[in-house]
């Protein structure tokens, strides 16, 4: 999907760019600077119109097709598809996987060689639980809270275990990734998932200390897969030789996630996920029925259903309301054009503080965005 967008390569890696000096220019972190906040305006209002032009054509097409969302801001293309069209869709993120293979490193419950307890962001992408703990996640997308931590094996309740050591062990000593998210579980007294980066762009309470302390910082897109050229993609072509390297290469990276939940359609019975994005429907039962969410659910044929978890704590759910309210915002806005909608989006972000701040950032946004095909030049 490219569509003069800038969903491919280098072009991606530009957009995003832009979204983080915005966020400089105007006094506002952007560790993450694709999902939240002021680059997830961005994103939104080129993204959210490609997708509703696919929808409307799968209405003609395939009305009863099922479209399965990876692309980012998941949360916002999956309101505006929910909003604004007839399709039936679930999103998906690999970020619970990310969290859980960092969690059970911490929890010295990990198969993976010790060498990469401290991996970078890039690494981490492709690395796959263990499977030694269950994990339930609940939240918004890019915020999740761990609920509940148990043993695979025997089912025992981890999470004592994993606060007595988040409060014996500090720096290079907690995995990477997880760093900052330790912090606001020592302080909050529940994890939050994914990562670092991802995390910290949906919460209000980040300071210098609390970054230094976690070794915050942006993430590192210029090195990430979607934002390869062709040149470096091919590198990666011509390693793989032959079949035997091709089985290796796929062995140790992380594909297929769209088809997979596709076949699990196809497939007789249920499959249970540990993490998809779907209408709340009461699933977090303080949340907002309207709320996409990412909770636990089953795949089955022609059918998504959300397990109910019941309520997030009360001390971490106003995050996770507050930017639930934003994404309907924001994918509205995407989706009509609208000036309004989106400075509504823009000033109920905690991260501006100032309305004529939002105003001007609003105006740099959409006068950044002419170049694409969005529904304000219409």
């Amino acid at each position: 999907m490219t569509r003069g967008n800038g969903w491919t390569g280098c072009a991606n890696c530009r957009i995003i760019r832009r979204g983080s000096e915005l966020c400089t220019k105007y006094g506002i972190h952007a560790y993450e600077g694709y999902t939240a906040g002021v680059p997830g305006l961005g994103m939104a209002i080129r993204h959210v119109p490609v997708v509703l032009d696919i929808c409307a054509d799968m209405e003609k097409l395939c009305p009863d097709a099922w479209l399965i969302v990876e692309n980012n801001p998941l949360a916002k293309i999956c309101a505006a598809i929910q909003r604004h069209s007839q399709i039936k869709w679930l999103g998906f993120c690999n970020g619970s996987e990310l969290f859980q293979t960092a969690l059970e490193q911490l929890l010295d419950m990990s198969g993976h060689d010790p060498s990469v307890r401290n991996a970078d962001e890039l690494q981490r992408e492709f690395l796959l639980p263990s499977g030694t703990v269950d994990l339930t996640l609940a939240g918004v997308n890019h915020l999740q809270w761990l609920l509940e931590v148990r043993s695979s094996s025997t089912g025992e309740d981890l999470y004592p275990k994993l606060r007595k050591r988040l409060g014996e062990l500090e720096g290079e000593a907690i995995p990477a990734g997880i760093r900052f998210c330790g912090e606001i579980c020592r302080r909050f007294g529940y994890f939050p998932s994914p990562v670092d980066n991802h995390v910290a762009d949906y919460l209000w309470c980040v300071d210098d200390a609390i970054k230094k302390a976690a070794g915050l910082r942006e993430y590192p897109y210029k090195h990430t897969p979607g934002s390869r050229d062709h040149n470096a993609w091919k590198q990666t072509a011509d390693g793989v030789a032959g079949i035997e390297d091709a089985k290796r290469f796929i062995a140790r990276k992380r594909t297929g996630r769209g088809p997979r939940i596709a076949r699990h359609m196809f497939s007789k019975g249920s499959k249970y996920m540990q993490a998809l994005n779907v209408l709340n429907r009461g699933a977090i039962s303080n949340l907002p029925d309207d709320a996409v969410v990412e909770v636990p659910g089953l795949v089955a044929p022609d059918c998504v259903k959300a397990v109910r978890v019941g309520p997030l704590p009360e001390n971490v759910l106003p995050f996770c309301q507050l930017h639930a309210v934003i994404t309907n915002l924001a994918a509205d806005a995407a989706a009509y054009g609208s000036r309004e909608l989106a400075l509504q989006a823009l000033t109920l972000d905690p991260s501006i503080h100032s309305l004529t701040a939002a105003e001007k950032i609003l105006e740099e946004i959409l006068e950044y965005n002419k170049k694409y095909d969005t529904r304000f030049s219409r």
